[in-house]
């Protein structure tokens, strides 16, 4: 059976209905005052690509092809490349700050997964996620769990009831009070790296590039760097104040949007007008990477 989340026009329609009803407000409030090398993890068919800055280099992932065409068509500044959380295809300390919106609910290893963030993220970078947890009321939690099986199911592979944010600090981060928002099960937040984490396995990554032909160096400034870059110590980097006025924006754009009743999220599904070879195209890992 194809879920929701394999039907990338039904996800779509789904989801602008939700974005009218305040979830635009939260993505926005999920990537406010993000700079420097941005990675967006589950990007599905880019409906929060077009929230980012200019000056951003933009890059995102997804393990679904089809849907990937339709994120290029809505951001054509972004490099995009088939690849799963768990086995991201990037250099150590690539990317100021990574993001997921509405996708770790459908990653299958979640441990994994945010070992390979924590991995690809700089040690004074920013992890940003947006996701619906599990309840923390008893009777709306378990009506979590007894729809569990059935609604990942229909959605294709989302799971209503993760605790998320317990899960990103045993994998080694330390969320910031300061900037968390908590509405109902939608949490949005930004974290950071513990120092005294072990650091994370790196496994093999079946990539499968989006656009262009093997060996295509894609337009623009959109390359996380090669590995052993060591970037000046001052780039990117800001003081307490800056940090401050950002986070104060990311709670103002998310000022008045309810949390949705009903999320779709993480549905980056299969769509039927992009025809395109499931066979990946494997090449070096440092394709478009150099600076």
């Amino acid at each position: 059976m194809r879920g929701i989340e394999r039907i990338p026009w039904l996800y779509d329609l789904g989801m602008a209905l939700l974005e009218r009803l305040g979830m635009g407000g939260w993505r926005r409030a999920l990537v406010a005052g993000v700079r420097g090398r941005v990675l967006e993890v589950g990007c599905g068919t880019g409906r929060g690509l077009s929230h980012y800055g200019a000056g951003v280099a933009l890059f995102g992932v997804d393990p679904d092809v089809p849907a990937l065409r339709r994120a290029q068509r809505r951001a054509p500044q972004a490099g995009l490349a088939a690849a799963r959380a768990e086995a991201l295809p990037f250099p150590d300390a690539a990317f100021d700050t990574v993001v997921t919106s509405l996708s770790f609910c459908s990653v299958d290893d979640v441990p994994q997964g945010l070992a390979e963030l924590r991995r690809v993220l700089r040690d004074d970078g920013e992890l940003r996620m947006l996701e619906h947890v599990r309840s923390e009321g008893t009777l709306a939690g378990r009506g979590q769990d007894a729809v569990q099986p059935a609604w990942t199911a229909v959605s294709g592979g989302c799971r209503l009831n993760r605790r998320t944010e317990a899960a990103v600090e045993a994998a080694g981060f330390r969320i910031d009070p300061e900037t968390r928002i908590a509405r109902g099960v939608m949490r949005c937040f930004t974290a950071r790296k513990a120092p005294s984490a072990a650091g994370a396995a790196q496994p093999q990554p079946d990539i499968r590039e989006v656009g262009g032909e093997p060996g295509e160096q894609p337009a623009g400034d959109r390359r996380p760097g090669r590995p052993g870059e060591r970037r000046p110590q001052g780039e990117h980097q800001e003081d307490a104040g800056e940090q401050r006025s950002r986070h104060d924006g990311r709670r103002q754009a998310a000022a008045g949007a309810p949390a949705p009743g009903r999320e779709q999220e993480g549905l980056e599904g299969h769509g039927g007008e992009d025809q395109v070879d499931d066979a990946p195209r494997r090449e070096e890992l440092g394709h478009g990477l150099s600076s």
